[in-house]
């Protein structure tokens, strides 16, 4: 049950809700939840107001649970299952016109069966390019692609196909691809990973590199030093410690992009060189260029071995998995709380800002 009820109650129904409605009444696929109902309950005897419940089919698991109960140990052939399957659901909404607009791990459910199912729609939005420019507030931010971060308001579908790279991303690799603390962040990690944009292969970096002068100087400033610090690691380096990328690669790679990032291939070192292309198909600095959801279903990554497992093959757990039951039991229990990845700095880094810590002055005897 998804609860809908206004905060002022002069806005009327939320837009949101309405928009949500509306857009899951339109669909019809084994790969998407299907909303069975819309009740309300009687109105509150002190302030009048009527809470609205939008009923779904009752679903154990999502992503999030799953991985954390796998300890990350999702198999080649499982991610190739799980993300057909979400290929298949994302294929139909992009044929029906419909921009999820905010695909991770903890919106894609899974049933007893290994079915994969698209929730939470509540930024869906039909795609229509009458309707001008949209706002780019939207995708939750490890998964938002880099012309939204740079605040393009003119977008479409392949907005979706960024997330689902990431989505991939993380089920090779057991941790977010661009787990960045902030919009500065997240894109200095893109850049780190996938090489910086440029206009000889992202046609629209110029128009947006100059409305995001801010951004793209505070990305700079952040990514200074590296050779000075490799040189003299006393020195300052503005990198945080959350999984960084190793910096001996990063000089190593100096401009490059995609597959001749020595970063990148040891993200995915255990893919084949079609499930690189495969990645790199999805990143795509430039959006006209990312594959679409049905042409990635072609790809003959898909097609070689190991080959994809059967849904049913999948292993679950008995009881439920969920990103919600993960975070209880991470609260309940300190001791199952991840650590933190070694540093690979000094204790001399900021979070995500241009301005390093000072060095700590030792206590004299």
């Amino acid at each position: 049950m998804k609860k809908v009820l206004p905060k002022i109650e002069k806005e009327g129904f939320p837009i949101t809700a309405i928009r949500e409605i509306k857009v899951l009444h339109r669909l019809d696929h084994p790969n998407i939840v299907r909303l069975l109902e819309v009740i309300h309950d009687e109105p509150d005897e002190t302030d009048g107001k009527t809470a609205v419940y939008m009923i779904f089919p009752f679903i154990k698991h999502d992503l999030v649970g799953i991985q954390h109960y796998r300890n990350s140990a999702i198999s080649v052939r499982e991610t190739k299952c799980i993300t057909l399957q979400v290929l298949e659901g994302l294929a139909y909404l992009h044929e029906k016109s419909i921009i999820h607009r905010d695909l991770k791990l903890a919106n894609l459910l899974i049933d007893g069966d290994g079915t994969v199912k698209i929730a939470d729609f509540g930024l869906a939005r039909l795609n229509v390019p009458e309707t001008g420019s949209q706002t780019n507030r939207v995708i939750t931010r490890w998964y938002r692609p880099p012309e939204l971060l740079l605040g393009e308001t003119h977008y479409d579908s392949s907005v979706d196909c960024w997330s689902i790279g990431c989505i991939f991303a993380e089920l090779v690799i057991g941790t977010p691809l661009f787990p960045g603390e902030s919009e500065v962040h997240v894109l200095r990690f893109i850049i780190d990973t996938i090489g910086p944009p440029s206009s000889s292969i992202w046609s629209e970096y110029t128009r947006l590199a100059k409305v995001a002068t801010g951004m793209i100087k505070d990305v700079c400033e952040a990514r200074k030093g590296l050779t000075d610090f490799i040189t003299n690691p006393k020195g300052y380096c503005n990198y945080s410690s959350r999984c960084e990328r190793p910096l001996s690669l990063l000089l190593k790679d100096k401009d490059s992009n995609y597959k001749d990032r020595s970063v990148f291939r040891k993200l995915f070192q255990h893919l084949t060189p079609t499930g690189l292309d495969f990645v790199c198909c999805l990143l795509r600095y430039d959006p006209k260029e990312r594959l679409t959801a049905g042409a990635c279903l072609k790809h003959p990554f898909f097609r070689e071995e190991p080959m994809p497992c059967k849904p049913e093959d999948i292993q679950l757990a008995d009881d439920s998995r969920r990103e919600l039951n993960v975070k209880e039991n991470i609260s309940a229990q300190p001791s199952l709380r991840r650590v933190r990845p070694k540093r690979l700095l000094s204790d001399n880094y900021s979070a995500d800002t241009s301005k390093a810590k000072s060095p700590k002055r030792r206590r004299r005897k």
